[in-house]
């Protein structure tokens, strides 16, 4: 297990004026990195606990637990997933619709404008292809 205080102290030392007190305090720091067993990603950007259920509901609960893991787009967002509204369909619990087009035609043009600015943007986000 990483001791995190431990690894600050000595990544404080990173920054006197002696080049070997720096290079002495570089080479602790890894060493402590590679005893836990971490990647600098992991250290740097530690991964989510599993949630303990296994519920939409559970997931965003565990994310907003760990909120400050978040970039301030991420956080509002999440949040704003947990807001939504909850209907019965058929028997299943569904999310309402937050939007609703008067008619087919508006919404698969909407839908196909969508799909390209993202394959633009992310020519493999979608499989890379246009069919």
């Amino acid at each position: 297990m990483l001791d995190r205080e431990r690894l600050a102290r000595v990544l404080g030392m990173l920054g006197p004026a002696h080049d070997g007190e720096a290079l002495a305090a570089a080479r602790q720091a890894e060493r402590l990195r590679s005893e836990a067993r971490l990647t600098w990603l992991d250290i740097l950007i530690p991964a989510l606990p599993q949630p303990h259920g296994q519920t939409v509901a559970d997931a965003i609960a565990c994310v907003l637990d760990h909120d400050e893991m978040l970039t301030n787009w991420e956080a509002p967002f999440v949040r704003s997933i947990g807001r939504q509204r909850h209907v019965e369909v058929n028997g299943k619990r569904q999310y309402a619709p937050i939007l609703e087009w008067r008619d087919r035609d508006r919404a698969d043009r909407f839908s196909a404008a969508v799909v390209a600015l993202v394959r633009e943007a992310c020519p493999d986000a979608l499989g890379g292809s246009a069919t």
